[in-house]
C-alpha cells in the first residue's frame, strides 16, 4: 500500500513539477548570454545610443536647413500647379455651361447629312437623265447620218462610171429614174472601223445595249423618198473612187472641195402621238381663252355687255359672302365637335379625366374637319362645273 502511495506521488511530480526543466532552460540561457555573447548586446545598445545622439545633435539641424531651402520652391510649384488646375477647371465649367461646341458639332453633322443628300439626289437625277437620254436614242428608228449633195457634188457624181460595186446612194443620184437604181445590186456591207478601233471601243466598256463595233453599213443605206441622199458608205466609196480617178488626171479633184455647200441630215426621234384626252382639254382651254379675248374686245360695242356680271361689286360681294359663310360654317362645326367630345361626353357618362376629355374633343374635331373639307371640295367642284357649263351655254361655244 505504501508503494502505491509513493507511485501516485511520483506521478504528480512527474506530470506537474517543472522545476528541473525550468532550471535547465535558465542555465542554458545564462550560458548563452553570459559566456558566449558576453557584452555584445551592451555594446550594441551603446552604439545605438551614440547614433541617436549624433542624429539629434547634427543630422536634425542639417535636415531642417535642407527642408527650409527646398520646401518654399516646392510650395511655389504646387501653387502654380493648383493655379493651372483651377484654370482648367474654370474652362471646363465654362464649356459645360455653354453649348457652343455641341451646337457646332450638330451643325457640322447636319451640313454633312445635307451634303450627302444633295450628292445622292444629284446622282439619281444624273442617272435618270442618262437613262432618259438612252431611251430617247433607242427610239430613233434610223440612226444614220445622211448628206444632201450640193450642185458640185451632184455634177461630179453624174460623171461617175457605173460599176457592179456602186452603192445604192450613188446609183440613185446617177440614174434619173429610181426604178433602175433599185434594180442595181448594192455593195456588200462593210465596217467603217478597223480592228484596232474595235479593240479600243471594247476597252471603253460602254453601257450600251447596241454593240457599236458590229453595226453594218447596210442599215445606213436607207434612202428617203423625198430627196437623193448619201450615207457614209457612199462617201467612202466615192473617196476611194476619186483617189483612183486622180491618178490618171492632171487636175485632181478632192472630196472636201466638192462637199462644200452640202447639207448634213441628222437622225430624228420618232414622233410620239399626243394624248387624245390632253388634246381635247387643250382645245377647251383655247376655246375658252378665245371667248374671253373676243368678249373683252367687243365689250364696248354693246351697252348690255359693257359690264360683265363678274365685273360688278355686287357679284364680288356675293362671292366674298359665300366664302365667309363657308369658312364660318367650317369653324363652327369644328368647335361644336370639340365641345361635344370635351363636355358632352362627360355630361352623358359622368366625370372623366381632363386629358381623356381633351383627347376626345380633338378626335371629334378632326373627324368633323375632315368631313367638312371633303364636302367643301365637292361643293366647289360642282360649282366650277356649273359655272363652266353656264358660260358655254351662254356664249354658244361647243366643247367636246
Amino acid at each position: 500500500m505504501s508503494d502505491i502511495c509513493k507511485d501516485i506521488g511520483n506521478i504528480w511530480s512527474r506530470q506537474f513539477d517543472h522545476r528541473s526543466f525550468l532550471s535547465g532552460e535558465i542555465n542554458s540561457m545564462l550560458q548563452e548570454f553570459e559566456q558566449k555573447r558576453k557584452d555584445t548586446e551592451v555594446d550594441n545598445l551603446f552604439k545605438t545610443i551614440e547614433n541617436i545622439t549624433d542624429i539629434k545633435d547634427t543630422e536634425v539641424d542639417r535636415f531642417k536647413q535642407a527642408v527650409d531651402q527646398v520646401l518654399p520652391e516646392t510650395n511655389n510649384e504646387l501653387q502654380q500647379a493648383l493655379t493651372v488646375c483651377s484654370r482648367f477647371s474654370d474652362v471646363e465649367n465654362k464649356y459645360k455651361e455653354s453649348d457652343y461646341l455641341e451646337r457646332a458639332r450638330q451643325q457640322r453633322k447636319t451640313d454633312w447629312d445635307n451634303f450627302m443628300d444633295y450628292i445622292t439626289t444629284s446622282y439619281s437625277e444624273i442617272n435618270s437623265l442618262t437613262e432618259s437620254k438612252e431611251e430617247g436614242l433607242q427610239k430613233i428608228s434610223n440612226p444614220s447620218i445622211y448628206i444632201k449633195p450640193s450642185k458640185k457634188l451632184f455634177d461630179y457624181i453624174s460623171t461617175v462610171k457605173v460599176s457592179s460595186d456602186i452603192p445604192v446612194g450613188i446609183a440613185n443620184v446617177i440614174y434619173k429614174n429610181k426604178k433602175n437604181a433599185t434594180n442595181s445590186k448594192p455593195a456588200e456591207p462593210q465596217y467603217l472601223i478597223t480592228d484596232e478601233d474595235r479593240q479600243f471601243l471594247n476597252t471603253l466598256k460602254l453601257n450600251s445595249k447596241v454593240d457599236i463595233t458590229k453595226l453594218p453599213l447596210y442599215n445606213e443605206a436607207i434612202i428617203l423618198d423625198s430627196d437623193k441622199l448619201l450615207n457614209l458608205q457612199d462617201l467612202h466609196w466615192l473617196y476611194s473612187y476619186m483617189q483612183k480617178d486622180n491618178e490618171d488626171k492632171s487636175e485632181k479633184v478632192y472630196l472636201h472641195n466638192i462637199l462644200e455647200g452640202s447639207e448634213i441630215v441628222l437622225p430624228k426621234n420618232s414622233e410620239i402621238p399626243r394624248n387624245a384626252e390632253l388634246e381635247k382639254r387643250c382645245e377647251r382651254l383655247r376655246a375658252s381663252q378665245q371667248n374671253r379675248e373676243y368678249n373683252s374686245m367687243t365689250k364696248n360695242v354693246d351697252n348690255v355687255r359693257r359690264k360683265h356680271p363678274e365685273d360688278t361689286i355686287s357679284f364680288q360681294m356675293k362671292q366674298i359672302n359665300r366664302q365667309l359663310i363657308a369658312i364660318s360654317q367650317f369653324i363652327m362645326s369644328v368647335l361644336a365637335g370639340f365641345a361635344f367630345g370635351f363636355i358632352g361626353v362627360e355630361l352623358l357618362i359622368g366625370s372623366l379625366d381632363f386629358g381623356f376629355r381633351l383627347l376626345l374633343g380633338i378626335i371629334c374635331a378632326l373627324t368633323i374637319a375632315l368631313a367638312e373639307l371633303y364636302f367643301l371640295a365637292k361643293k366647289l367642284n360642282e360649282d366650277l362645273k356649273f359655272e363652266t357649263a353656264y358660260e358655254v351655254k351662254k356664249k354658244g361655244t361647243k366643247l367636246d
